[in-house]
């Protein structure tokens, strides 16, 4: 993915997450000037270093192109993106992501990735939405702590995974059985797709199994962020029960 030679945060959170995990350097800082509560000052304190700038709220609305920034921006080092293979060597599910085109709909993906242990996860270039302040808003300081790959060509990188011993869980709104139903391998990749569009065909074929939400009232289905949330909570709650089964036959 083509990096830019710097990228920008706005918002409390975002800013103070990549302040606090020092993944990516943070270059500059722009303030409101008339900030001065307890928050801010804990933040310009993590900040020792950084170049600070005072700013009235049109250069920050500016800078956040409109955002709501909170009375900070930040041009922050690049994402740092990594190869699948440095994903494989990590614990806990992966998430795999095709078609999420709302920025915030991606954030929230990212902050419940985090927030329930699944820190690791791939998107194809071409079909998600680029990580923008907006993403990273949305994901509440989640971007800062998330592995992230981007794969050419999604197909090829789940029979990588497969190769590696990973086993591919689809979210379907109707097909496939209840989270609680699935005899779970620990190595799982949760495959989520975007609202409308779903999973491309090709990328469904390579699931091996499917997982849908059930409902008892009118609404049926949930949109992409809110389906990955259930979905991860109850890996998660899976993995402390420590439900884990031998693995099964692919297949069978």
């Amino acid at each position: 993915m083509v990096q830019e030679p710097s990228e920008w945060l706005y918002g409390l959170t975002p800013v103070e997450e990549a302040l606090r995990s020092r993944r990516r350097a943070v270059r500059e800082l722009w303030v409101a000037s008339q900030r001065k509560d307890a928050r801010m000052r804990a933040l310009l304190k993590m900040a020792g270093g950084v170049r600070i700038h005072k700013a009235e709220p049109a250069q920050l609305n500016k800078l956040a192109r409109g955002g709501t920034h909170q009375g900070v921006v930040a041009m922050v080092d690049p994402f740092p993106w990594e190869e699948l293979e440095d994903l494989l060597l990590g614990q806990g599910p992966m998430v795999m992501l095709e078609g999420i085109q709302d920025p915030r709909n991606l954030g929230a993906i990212l902050r419940s990735c985090v927030g329930m242990g699944a820190g690791r996860v791939i998107l194809e270039r071409k079909h998600n939405a680029p990580l923008t302040p907006e993403v990273a808003k949305a994901a509440c300081g989640g971007l800062e702590h998330v592995r992230m790959c981007a794969v050419p060509n999604l197909p090829r990188a789940m029979k990588v995974l497969k190769e590696a011993g990973y086993w591919l869980l689809g979210s379907s709104d109707s097909t496939g059985s209840d989270p609680w139903d699935i005899r779970l391998p620990r190595e799982v990749v949760l495959v989520v797709g975007g609202e409308g569009s779903g999973l491309r065909r090709v990328v469904r074929g390579e699931c091996d199994f499917w997982v849908r939400i059930p409902s008892e009232g009118a609404i049926t289905t949930y949109n992409a962020s809110v389906a990955a949330s259930i979905l991860l909570y109850e890996l998660m709650r899976r993995r402390r029960l420590e439900n884990v089964v031998d693995k099964p036959h692919r297949g069978s």
